[in-house]
């Protein structure tokens, strides 16, 4: 018998437990808290791999530019922060340590605030204290924006986006562990938004159609190589015999846009998302490359690996194109 039929009543189970907790907020049986100002969550219904970062990066250069001051906040899945701990960082400068003194890596965190070194970036599993003690040292923001937002009930939101990869909007359809969903696809009715992510049209998939009155859409972009670190000064980046080096949810995508990109792949490292590099095995890999390819996101887990290199690293940036949100965002703020 198919392994997948067996965990079907897991799935099953696992979903209900789900809505329930859901139910337990919306009945006041738990509290949802509401923080000063606007609160805007970018969530995904998949585990992963949807484009939450370049997504919550593209949202928050928008209001930069609309001369709002917003925030980040996430929880730094696989950080090394304790439950109950929290930090803040800005400009990638730790500037609200955590209380407990511990190290920790939070390579998402970090990639967004090199990214946008004007907003600050709070980190901690328990966001509602995080953002307390933000307030209690800086001022408030204009804008919160919940990174991975739409599970967590403990905030209360004003906007709230939901993103789903327009390839595979719901995957297979069921929730974990037959599926990659985190919540049943009904869940989707409390969406404000729900932008499908690398969409090539905008063609409303038939899985959405009981949707498609919120459903917004973007596309992703990579620009041009940023060569982050060269042994060989004055000389262009190898265009062919790359290692490409991630730890991303879904690396196929990354591995078919550089070979879209006409770029030469001769090697491959991948590890499991958030999953720290290991500097022995990334050099066993590249023995015969001419240089390192990697995003953004993998680079800043942990630059001085990138930096041990005897090769030119070059990472792959990522944007967003969020036009069609543009006016939900302003509306979010009156």
């Amino acid at each position: 018998m198919n392994i997948r039929l067996l965990m079907l009543p897991l799935s099953y189970l696992y979903g209900q437990i789900q809505a329930f907790r859901r139910t337990l907020f919306d009945r006041k049986i738990l509290t949802s808290h509401r923080l000063p100002n606007q609160v805007i969550s970018v969530g995904n219904l998949e585990v992963g791999g949807t484009g939450k970062s370049p997504v919550t990066v593209a949202i928050a250069n928008y209001l930069l530019k609309q001369g709002f001051h917003p925030v980040i906040v996430t929880r730094g899945y696989r950080s090394g922060l304790d439950a109950d701990d929290n930090a803040v960082l800005l400009d990638r400068e730790l500037v609200l340590t955590p209380q407990s003194g511990k190290d920790f890596h939070a390579d998402e965190a970090r990639m967004q605030s090199a990214l946008l070194p004007s907003v600050p970036v709070i980190i901690g599993a328990k966001r509602i204290d995080a953002c307390r003690r933000f307030l209690a040292h800086f001022p408030e923001p204009t804008h919160w924006l919940l990174d991975d937002g739409f599970q967590h009930c403990q905030i209360k939101r004003d906007l709230d986006i939901v993103l789903l990869d327009a390839d595979r909007p719901l995957d297979n359809g069921h929730v974990i562990p037959c599926g990659r969903l985190r919540e049943f696809p009904g869940t989707l009715e409390r969406a404000d938004i729900i932008l499908l992510t690398r969409a090539r049209s905008n063609q409303v998939p038939p899985v959405l159609q009981n949707f498609r009155d919120r459903i917004r859409f973007s596309t992703f972009e990579h620009k041009s190589l940023n060569v982050v670190h060269s042994s060989r000064s004055g000389e262009p980046f190898p265009t062919q015999d790359l290692a490409v080096i991630t730890g991303i949810a879904k690396p196929q995508k990354l591995l078919t846009s550089v070979q879209e990109l006409g770029l030469g792949i001769s090697q491959t490292h991948i590890v499991r998302d958030h999953e720290p590099f290991r500097l022995r095995e990334i050099k066993d890999k590249i023995k015969n490359c001419r240089a390192v390819l990697t995003t953004e996101k993998d680079y800043f887990r942990d630059p001085s690996i990138f930096d041990e290199l005897s090769i030119p690293v070059a990472t792959l940036p990522l944007s967003a194109d969020i036009q069609e949100i543009h006016k939900s965002l302003v509306l979010s703020a009156t």
